[in-house]
């Protein structure tokens, strides 16, 4: 068990802590040869018996973190990824991701993409909410993964990462560079000749 205060155990008041650890894990190895295959910080093994009763079984619990002035954080990571190989992730509070979401396929970043099979093609694009429309037209050019229409504005109007809806076979993809005002590309070759599309910009 770690416990840590910021007295000397008889109530005297020792002033202020700059870090406090109740569980500190640390590796180190300078070794020239030989190797450290895997390491654990933290290992929880399965519960393990013959007839006993277990009903419910926790590899890590966290109570409400809530006593700080400024931020509680339950888990607070600097880096490095996290993989879950199995189970599920539960949640009754909200999510948010300042990179790309993926489900199904590769994430391309700041957008949401949602993919149907192993191709890393998204079926879905994004889900365009909180997004306000900057500019519409009907294409009147056909080109790889382009967006073309001539007489446009698209230098004024549009940025790289902005949403393009075709909105006449309901597909969706983004802008990877505003070539010039009559020419986008885009990130997904989704539109042919006479083809109506919207652009909408994304919120912070």
């Amino acid at each position: 068990m770690g416990y840590v205060a910021n007295d000397d155990g008889g109530g005297t008041i020792l002033g202020d802590l700059t870090s406090a650890y109740s569980f500190l894990a640390r590796s180190y190895t300078d070794k020239t040869t030989g190797r450290i295959t895997d390491r654990y910080g933290l290992y929880v093994e399965d519960t393990t018996g013959v007839g006993g009763l277990l009903t419910n079984q926790y590899g890590i619990y966290i109570e409400d973190m809530d006593y700080a002035d400024t931020l509680n954080y339950a888990i607070y990571s600097l880096g490095g990824d996290v993989e879950l190989t199995d189970g599920n992730v539960a949640t009754t509070g909200s999510g948010r991701f300042d990179g790309g979401l993926a489900v199904g396929c590769e994430p391309h970043e700041d957008h949401i993409d949602i993919c149907t099979s192993d191709t890393d093609d998204p079926s879905l694009h994004f889900i365009t909410a909180n997004t306000t429309a900057v500019d519409s037209g009907t294409t009147d050019g056909d080109g790889a993964s382009k967006l073309i229409d001539a007489g446009q504005n698209f230098e004024t109007t549009c940025d790289v990462g902005y949403v393009v809806n075709n909105t006449t076979d309901s597909t969706s993809t983004y802008i990877t560079a505003v070539d010039d005002d009559d020419n986008l590309s885009l990130n997904d070759d989704i539109f042919d000749l006479g083809e109506n599309y919207e652009i909408l910009r994304t919120h912070e």
